[in-house]
């Protein structure tokens, strides 16, 4: 056959121009994908904020946010897409069927002499045989990875209703005291004004006064703090439930009793993140096998079909079976087998490690749980009476009995003891919420799946 030499030196560089400029302007166009998908996804957030009823139903709402919540959708998809992979993996084992056609001329001869033009085609069919297990081994790794995915799509979601359950107790939280503490304020401010004319009027001497003055300005400082800390709250509410309410948060609910969750703390292999580990060295497993199985041959068998362009040459039949085999490869597979049975050896000792520390933390966290139930009655009854010493204090000052400053002590006596009770309810919420988080029920109790 002749073959021809042309000099395209011209060609070429004003080929490589013209790619150079397409390169450029698909960059350009990329970048204003980029930004369309910034500016779409800004707006699809605030188109979600709207703001919740102050009487809204706690559980549902904490259900309705985990739904939408972008990590756990994110999570969900990767668990769709790594299903996908068990398919991929699992054709390995069927058939192969492929077929190829061109078309054009053929020119033999030389000079040349013939010129065949037609088309050309052939089918192939082959089935793997013998792989050592490889696989095999990818199969099993494919449905471990999607596993690693469903465990984490669950730890997401968990971890999406715990993040909207500490919001919701912080801003109800921080609601609560800004009430109590404008309340106490305002009682304060009363009582002041009293001390100021009984000590304009020489009934009181300066330093009684002052002294009352400095700690009602410490209750005054510290609703400032809270004051501050209020915006904070509703930016963490809203970046779940869209909006803070425009009045106060009903309270938070317990999801759980406490002999619920040490039932369900005796058996941790429930907990998502220990069965992604799991699942993880179950993967690595099946990498390792995969990278055993590359020192054996692999077996296939094949019929084909070739039809050629010259039709008055014959069909041509393949059928037999192909084996291939690396004799040497530099030490590649090697290589990879030292480096999967390190792998897997990691995620052993990495489960057994997860393990352990899910354990303690459980017991940890139920011996927490047991300790503010017993604070709780210990709370209750300091609230009870602080709040029978103010009322005894307001009323005896008419009989002499009591002083405006032993009056304001004990308000804010009292506010101490609400301030107790306020943060040990929402401590107690959360905390039941992530004991039921890391056992992967939480989410369940929801109704969310």
């Amino acid at each position: 056959m002749k073959r021809y030499k042309y000099s395209c030196t011209a060609l070429t560089g004003v080929l490589l121009l013209s790619g150079c400029v397409a390169n450029d302007q698909r960059a350009s166009t990329i970048e204003q994908r980029i930004e369309a998908r910034l500016e779409a996804s800004q707006s699809k957030d605030a188109g979600m904020a709207s703001p919740l009823a102050a009487n809204a139903d706690f559980e549902g709402a904490i259900k309705s946010a985990v739904k939408v919540n972008k990590a756990f959708l994110s999570a969900r998809a990767l668990e769709t897409a790594a299903m996908a992979q068990v398919g991929t993996a699992k054709a390995l084992r069927r058939p192969q069927v492929s077929a190829t056609a061109s078309g054009g001329s053929l020119k033999e001869g030389s000079p040349v002499d013939n010129q065949i033009t037609g088309i050309a085609a052939d089918l192939m069919l082959s089935q793997l045989v013998y792989d050592g297990g490889a696989s095999n081994a990818a199969i099993d790794g494919a449905l471990a990875q999607a596993l690693v995915a469903r465990a984490s799509a669950q730890e997401a979601g968990n971890t999406a209703a715990l993040d909207a359950i500490q919001a919701w107790a912080d801003l109800w939280a921080v609601q609560q005291q800004l009430g109590f503490l404008a309340a106490q304020s305002a009682e304060a401010e009363v009582l002041l004004e009293q001390l100021d004319r009984m000590t304009e009027n020489g009934m009181l001497d300066s330093a009684t006064r002052d002294s009352a003055r400095v700690a009602v300005s410490d209750v005054e400082l510290e609703e400032a703090a809270v004051r501050s800390a209020l915006s904070g709250a509703e930016a963490r509410f809203a970046q779940y439930f869209g909006a803070a309410p425009s009045a106060g948060l009903t309270r938070p609910e317990a999801l759980f009793t406490t002999g619920e969750l040490s039932d369900l703390a005796k058996d941790i292999s429930l907990a998502p993140t220990l069965r992604k580990i799991a699942a993880e060295l179950i993967a690595a497993e099946s990498a390792e096998l995969q990278a055993r199985a590359q020192f054996k041959p692999t077996l296939n068998l094949n019929l084909g079909l070739a039809s050629p362009m010259d039709k008055d040459d014959g069909t041509d039949t393949t059928v037999g079976l192909q084996m291939r085999y690396t004799f040497n490869d530099g030490g590649r597979r090697k290589s990879q087998l030292e480096t999967a049975t390190a792998r897997r050896e990691a995620a052993a000792a990495s489960l057994d490690s997860a393990r352990a520390e899910a354990e303690a933390m459980a017991a940890t966290s139920l011996a927490q749980l047991r300790a503010m139930e017993t604070s709780a009655g210990l709370v209750d009854k300091k609230l009870a009476a602080a709040e029978s010493q103010a009322a005894t204090a307001a009323s005896q000052i008419s009989l002499g009995q009591s002083t405006l400053r032993s009056v304001i002590d004990a308000q804010i006596s009292r506010y101490r003891a609400q301030e107790q009770q306020i943060k040990l309810v929402a401590d107690r919420v959360v905390l039941q919420a992530g004991i039921a988080a890391s056992m992967g029920i939480l989410l369940k109790r929801l109704g969310v799946e």
